[in-house]
């Protein structure tokens, strides 16, 4: 059997029989292979993500006791208003603080957490053309 592409049908021979089929939508495809690509690649790299952002509502409500990031702050006994106040924090009581208030053992897990629904979501934003 040969196939022949013409622009977006292919013809088929086997003999003295020939029978052709269309096939549409072939540019809008490869468009749409091209905003993947391109969706995808402006995910590569390093970004800087705001804690709002990694931690949304959504995922707070989900997995604490607070209804978003800055209440979690702002309930906690931390002054936490900058990224430096953050950094001050001694680890294990922050550690304990999240066991206490949240569905997992530690800060890292959270922020794993975060970090792997915030990545879903933009990997699902990037395939939705």
């Amino acid at each position: 059997m040969l196939n022949i592409p013409l622009k977006d049908s292919i013809i088929f021979f086997r003999g003295d029989l020939i029978m052709g089929i269309e096939i549409s939508g072939l540019e809008e495809f490869k468009d749409n292979l091209e905003k993947i690509q391109h969706n995808v690649e402006n995910m590569s790299g390093e970004h800087t993500v705001k804690f709002t952002e990694l931690f949304n509502e959504s995922f707070m409500q989900r997995n604490t006791n607070f209804k978003s990031i800055e209440d979690m702050f702002e309930k906690s006994e931390f002054k936490v208003e900058s990224n430096e106040d953050f950094k001050k924090i001694p680890d294990d009581k922050w550690d304990e603080y999240i066991q206490e208030n949240t569905n997992f053992k530690d800060w890292k897990k959270m922020s794993e957490q975060a970090g792997e629904e915030y990545t879903k979501k933009k990997l699902d934003e990037a395939f939705d053309v």
